[in-house]
C-alpha cells in the first residue's frame, strides 16, 4: 500500500525531498524509488541487503520490468504536469 511503510516517516527522505535538499543532493526518480524500497523492505531491520536479498530484488526487478516502466512514465508525466512543460 503506497505511503504506509517506514520511508513515509523517514527524516532522511524528508530532508532529501525538501526544496533546499541536503547539500544540493538530487535523486533521480529511480534512485528515490530504490531508496524507498530499501527503507520499506530491509533498511529498518538490517541496514543493508544480504547477497541473497540482492539476488531476489534483481529477479523481482526483472519480473516487474513492465510495471516499473509504466511507473517511471507516470512519474515523468506527473513531473511535466507540475512544471508546466
Amino acid at each position: 500500500v503506497p505511503r504506509t511503510g517506514p520511508a513515509v516517516t523517514s527524516p532522511v527522505l524528508a530532508l532529501l525531498d525538501a526544496p533546499e535538499g541536503h547539500y544540493k543532493t538530487v535523486l533521480t526518480g529511480e534512485e528515490r524509488e530504490r531508496l524507498i524500497t530499501w527503507m520499506d523492505a530491509y533498511g529498518q531491520r538490517l541496514g543493508a541487503f544480504s547477497e541473497e536479498q540482492e539476488e531476489m530484488l534483481v529477479r523481482l526487478r526483472a519480473e516487474s520490468h513492465e510495471l516499473l516502466e509504466e511507473r517511471a512514465a507516470a512519474l515523468a508525466h506527473a513531473g511535466e504536469a507540475v512544471s508546466g512543460e
